[in-house]
């Protein structure tokens, strides 16, 4: 009986603990950059997932169908140095450090 009140104990607590670090992590959209014609817009992405660490993403939207497309995922806080632009209706440029794409967009 005391076996099972602690296995019952330690399952709660092992439940707990997950919960508690599966709500630290947040999603936040940093900058919303429209193309020149207004057919995409990207969004950088800080992926914060607290202790665990995060990621920046940058994904592309189609503004009539709503589809996305993911373009580049990198390390968490590289969005503090990162260039992002629209070089024309359709090219969307990505730099940082050494790191330098452009990226056609076509859905």
């Amino acid at each position: 009986c005391i076996l099972l009140i602690l296995l019952l104990l330690i399952s709660i607590w092992f439940f707990g603990v997950i919960s508690l670090f599966a709500t630290l992590g947040e999603r936040t959209v940093v900058k919303t950059l429209y193309s020149p014609n207004d057919t995409y817009y990207a969004e950088l992405i800080d992926d914060d997932q607290g202790a665990l660490g995060g990621r920046t993403q940058v994904y592309v939207y189609d503004n009539k169908s709503k589809d996305s497309l993911q373009v580049y995922t990198g390390e968490w806080g590289e969005l503090e140095e990162m260039e992002i632009y629209w070089k024309d209706d359709n090219c969307l440029v990505i730099s940082y450090r050494d790191y330098l794409e452009e990226f056609i967009i076509e859905f």
